[in-house]
């Protein structure tokens, strides 16, 4: 069924390509014959989606279609507030609305009733709802829709970033195509056979894995990468399990466990950025890739969620102008696609039922049956009538809780997911649980089998039935059956009993606890210490046993032994295996903790793990990011290098490409920890906080253990569990009163409660609220219980906690209620109902830095002001309250902004600004604020003088060490020359034998040498590339660094992407039928030559070797080494990837 189009763009066909925000031209008639044929000829391949109940014996689902809304009940949870705590609270039914008056959301989908067509028809929507178009033209689109929606993503995509158009692609062969490629696995890849010619950037870059030929002799090298990171097989499996039923991606086996596979793990996305000439919003689509899960992709498809993410430029334009741009509808692929929710700076788009037919919007009919309209959808995760009695912007945030980076844990039928109240002090009414629930410990022990952690956890933090936050084994409870026990602080979102949607009702799990130790500082906890009576000394102590623990064990070569520890320390300080391992399962990193930053070394921490979402490869770069060569084996990273190069044989003292890259790594470690001033505390640790619901520790009491006796002791041993006074800091860390001195306790009743920090639930105050305002959801904090900095620190007065007075009054309160909203929009047509809701699903945009001001305003504040001063004071809180605008609706005031910018939006201190904010302040010429001399010296200005004076000191000591070792001369290694030179010698035999093998060298050298050009050449275009573009650049000044510096500048996906068609052209020539050696000796003399070569090219120049032989022959290098030694073990990479050192204790520091 068709109907009338909501608008169509002014213009006939010639209009139509200049009237399409990003879309393609479209055909003249001269042009269309033979598509029109081709069209014609092709029979429909649309399928839909089963219908089929897939209901297990545990759990009663609702029928699979998507768009079914009929198992919701019109009774509704009494409101939930702020302020109840109660459990049974949850199971009431009262009307949602005041006056009991049900309300009833007007959909686009209403059996297409003449009334939703005439409000089709006589809807004329303003500029701003023009359609944001990445689809072909309308002649194009039955025929495209065949392909496989991989294929057409990618079709759309390489028209949107300008390698083609539309009417350019060589449409004679989409026939073929068609009958020929029928999975996206098969079709995706191909693509690019429709465009007219392969252009000079198709011939810079080394093919994409799935591009090669069936018959490359390389192909099986880049199996593992490509399955890591190529989306498209995952997609095919996606699509058969959504055609199955529509839960088929939410990965839970029949009996509600969690089976090996789920969906959702393809990453669409885009990025929003300026036109430079035209000032106008640009949409570029980029590749897809592998990447985490969440609900609303498992539960409706990778392919109808589209994150945009919105670049630097972007974020600096009107935010009214960018509420109105992500107000338009989005068409991408024929899709329909609209935004719901924003955070950050990412927007997330979902497909609704509506079609777009003939250059305009149209109602659904049966092709779009299957999907939700946008209305449909919203009233499916965060129903406004079932949760009214909160505030518009509150309620808005909730739709983070599907777009968590999580995976599907255990699917329990109602029973088993029981409430239990919170602990709420009865006097000030402060909720000492807020966030946190319970689980028995078959929850946690399934959940361990099923994703392999090291342990079973005593928390994780999930998604569960409209909750988010912590579940807690409760220690007691060990039954069989697995059950789970929310709190009333916990539940976000109400949703009627009669609603069995798995999305639902399933444990979607984010993390599970762990603990790190030691942990650094960071510059602001480092404030709040000195502030609260922690000297410099102890800073500059900790900084310079920082440095000496980080730099001595690396610079140390003289034996075998210590060889060892270089090699363990460069893996530990470099996180390589967890590196590798995020690398190859990026869909479940964070969750493992493999992805991890440590806490200390971020303001914030990411919740919902969103800052995972830009982890893959972006636009149309063709190698994955830090992933090593398959071909010539150079790994990509600098600590993966030397640990190769030392794991072969390799010494720093005699292989100068080894002693270049460990140089740049201690070097690195220098500038970090100087730059950052952020000094690791051996006696620390971070963990997530729980509260102790059995009320054993008194207030001011913590609990800490850890799975191993892994805490350093002031006595020089080691413990499992903490005693004593400790430090608990929680980030951000503006108020003097954010960290706190408490008392660590050990009680055997919490023995079970392991890799946790453990707070009292009694006093007047949450525990976790004294620091930054934090609860029991997921938060972390650090523990330090380092003599140091306990001892003389003293808590801050307790009055420095509470807000000044009428800090409302610098906020504007847009604190419409729900129950407000559905009255006032009630009668408005749907689409301006979808414009009401997204002024606050995409509130995040309206006001975008806000909260990064208020970080530097505060800043400034501290150094110019004091750190107690009530001005400081109020910018702490006016960060507090931005950051949690999305949710409270308090925006700054315009006026309350303007006046601080004057005050403190000035150049920030020496001590706190980064590179980048320096280069930036060197071309405004603005000066550094001055600290009034009736404050004192302040702490960060001392520790960055100290800091300045070790980085300087360590650096002259890891020159002289380094500088010694190539004063001492560069000889060539003789293992590595001597495959070559025993053939050389072969080669002056005068017999048939010897003019064989001269004739394969002589073959040998020319190709050598040949890639040893091509090398020189390809580097010294990056480096011209790289120093035009930055002298183009308004933001940064021309620079004359070395040539190896320029080229590592680039981005590292651009150095794989050169290195590895130098490496492939290195391997694959000569051929074996050219040469008369055996196969198994060509590519050991090939790289012993070019070894040999670069040495003798060297020779009379500063620097006696290159990059080139280990960029194109690194593992082949590294074999030959090894070899020679005469005690080696050839293993494959599958083993060496899992490999990690545990050195005998003589040699553990």
């Amino acid at each position: 069924m068709s109907g009338e189009p909501v608008k169509r763009l002014a213009g006939g066909e010639g209009d139509y390509e200049d009237a399409l925000s990003q879309a393609s031209s479209i055909y003249g008639d001269d042009q269309i014959d033979e598509l029109i044929c081709a069209y014609q000829s092709q029979p429909s391949t649309t399928q839909k989606a089963d219908a089929s109940n897939s209901n297990n014996s545990s759990v009663q689902l609702p029928p699979t279609t998507q768009s079914s809304t009929d198992t919701r009940s019109s009774s509704s949870f009494s409101s939930l507030t702020s302020g109840k705590r109660k459990a049974s609270d949850l199971l009431s039914t009262e009307s949602p609305l005041p006056d009991g008056r049900p309300f009833k959301q007007s959909r686009l989908q209403d059996s297409l009733s003449e009334e939703r067509r005439s409000l089709f028809k006589s809807q004329s929507l303003p500029g701003p709802d023009e359609p944001v178009v990445n689809s072909p033209p309308s002649i194009m689109t039955g025929l495209y829709a065949k392909l496989p929606y991989g294929a057409q993503f990618e079709v759309a995509r390489l028209v949107n970033i300008g390698r083609t158009r539309y009417k350019n692609l060589k449409m004679d062969l989409f026939q073929d195509f068609l009958q020929n490629y029928k999975t996206n696995a098969a079709a995706a890849p191909r693509v690019r056979r429709f465009l007219p010619d392969s252009n000079e950037f198709d011939a810079a870059i080394a093919p994409a894995p799935q591009d090669l030929p069936a018959e490359d002799s390389f192909a099986h090298l880049f199996e593992k990468e490509r399955r890591a990171r190529d989306p498209w097989e995952e997609l095919d499996k996606e699509e058969e399990a959504l055609a199955k039923s529509a839960y088929g991606a939410m990965g839970l086996d029949e009996d509600g466990s969690p089976s090996d596979w789920y969906g959702g793990q393809v990453q669409f996305r885009g990025s929003l950025t300026v036109d430079g000439p035209s000032k106008e919003l640009k949409l570029k689509l980029e590749k897809p890739t592998m990447g985490p899960s969440t609900q609303f992709a498992r539960r409706f498809g990778s392919k109808h969620i589209f994150r945009i993410k919105l670049t630097k430029s972007a974020q600096n334009e009107d935010p009214t102008t960018l509420l109105n741009y992500f107000r338009r509808p989005f068409i991408i692929c024929g899709g329909v696609f609209r935004a719901f929710y924003s955070k950050e700076d990412n927007v997330f788009l979902v497909r609704t039922n509506e079609r777009w037919s003939n250059e305009a919007l149209a109602p659904p009919d049966d092709s779009t049956s299957h999907i939700m309209s946008f209305m449909e959808f919203i009233d499916w995760h965060n129903s406004l009538e079932r949760n009214c009695n909160q505030a518009m912007a509150k309620w808005a945030s909730r739709f983070s809780l599907g777009l968590s980076n999580s995976v599907p844990g255990l699917l329990l039928p109602r029973a088993q997911v029981q409430y239990q109240d919170d602990i709420v002090n009865k006097v000030t009414d402060a909720n000492m649980t807020d966030g946190a629930g319970s689980m028995n410990r078959s929850v946690a022990r399934k959940l361990l089998f099923r994703y392999d952690w090291e342990r079973r956890p005593s928390a994780i933090q999930v998604r569960v039935n409209g909750a988010k936050g912590l579940l807690v084994e409760d220690g007691k409870n060990d039954e069989e059956e697995p059950k789970i026990f929310l709190t009333p602080s916990q539940i976000k979102i109400k949703y009627p009993e009669t609603d069995n949607d798995p999305a639902h009702l399933s444990i979607d799990v984010l993390r599970a606890s762990h603990m790190k130790t030691p942990c650094r500082l960071s510059a602001e906890t480092i404030v709040n210490l000195g502030e609260n009576g922690v000297g410099k000394e102890a800073f500059i102590a900790l900084l310079r046993s920082s440095l000496e623990e980080i730099i001595t064990p690396v610079l140390n070569w003289e034996d075998e032994d210590a060889l060892l520890v270089l090699w363990c320390n460069v893996q530990r300080r470099g996180g390589v295996l967890a590196a590798r391992q995020a690398r190859q399962q990026p869909g479940i990193a964070r969750l493992k903790g493999w992805s991890e930053r440590d806490l200390d070394e971020n303001e914030f921490d990411d919740e919902d793990g969103f800052t995972q979402l830009d982890g893959g490869v972006a636009g149309d770069q063709r190698s994955s990011a830090w992933w090593a060569d398959p071909v010539g084996g150079s790994p990509s990273s600098l600590e993966e290098t030397v640990m190769g190069l030392v794991d072969a044989g390799f010494k720093p003292d005699s292989c100068p490409v080894l002693r270049d890259k460990l140089k740049n790594i201690v070097k690195g470690y220098v500038r970090r920890v100087i730059r950052n001033y952020r000094p690791e505390v051996p006696m620390s640790c971070s963990a997530f906080i729980i509260p102790d619901r059995q009320g054993l520790l008194a207030e001011g009491q913590v609990f800490i253990k850890g799975s191993g006796r892994d805490f350093k002791l002031p006595d020089g041993t080691s413990a499992d569990i903490i005693v004593g006074e400790v430090l608990l800091a929680r980030h951000p860390c503006k108020l003097p009163t954010d960290i706190r001195k408490w008392v660590a306790v050990d009680l055997p009743e919490l023995h079970h409660l392991d890799n946790v920090i453990v707070f009292s639930t009694i006093g007047d105050r949450r525990a976790a609220d004294w620091l930054a305002g934090g609860d029991y959801d997921g938060d972390k904090a650090i523990a330090i219980w380092q003599p140091e900095l306990v001892q003389p620190f003293r808590n801050a007065p307790v009055h420095f906690a509470d807000p000044p007075v009428k800090m409302e009054d610098f906020f504007e309160k847009e604190v419409e209620q729900v129950t407000n909203f559905l009255n006032r929009t009630s009668r408005l047509p749907e689409i301006e109902q979808i414009h009401e809701l997204q002024y606050y699903l995409l509130g995040a945009i309206r006001n975008t830095s806000v909260v990064g001001k208020y970080s530097k305003f505060h800043d400034y504040a501290i150094y110019t002001k004091g750190y107690k001063d009530a001005e400081t004071r109020r910018l702490a809180f006016m960060f507090c309250m931005a950051l949690d605008g999305a949710k409270s609706g308090m925006t700054v005031k315009p006026e309350v902004m303007k006046e601080d910018q004057q005050k403190y939006g000035h150049r920030t201190p020496r001590w706190k600004e980064t590179e980048e904010e320096k280069e930036s302040e060197g071309q405004k010429n603005r000066h550094h604020p001055r600290r009034p001399t009736s404050l004192g010296r302040f702490i960060g200005d001392e520790l960055y003088a100290e800091a300045e004076k070790e980085g300087d000191k360590w650096l002259l000591k890891i020159n002289k060490k380094f500088d010694d070792v190539v004063n001492q001369g560069c000889c060539v290694d003789p293992d590595l020359a001597a495959p070559y030179r025993e053939i050389q010698d072969l080669a002056k035999a005068e017999d048939e034998g010897g003019r064989r093998y001269a004739a394969d060298l002589e073959l040998i050298r020319k190709h050598v040498q040949a890639v040893y050009e091509q090398h020189d050449t390809d580097v010294k275009r990056a480096n011209a590339q790289r120093q035009s573009s930055r002298q183009s650049s308004p933001r940064k000044s021309p620079r004359k660094d070395k040539k190896e510096i320029m080229f590592s500048e680039l981005r590292i996906e651009d150095r794989q992407d050169i290195l590895r068609r130098l490496s492939r052209q290195f391997a694959k020539s000569p051929e074996d039928w050219e040469l008369h050696m055996p196969e198994r000796h060509v590519p050991v003399v090939k790289a012993s030559y070019a070894y040999v070569y670069d040495c003798e090219k060297r020779q009379n120049s500063q620097v006696k070797w290159s990059r080139f032989p280990w960029d194109v022959a690194f593992r082949t290098l590294c074999d030959i080494k090894g070899q020679a030694s005469g005690n080696h073990k050839t293993v494959t990479g599958q083993f060496y990837e899992l490999f990690s050192l545990r050195l005998p204790k003589s040699l553990r520091s």
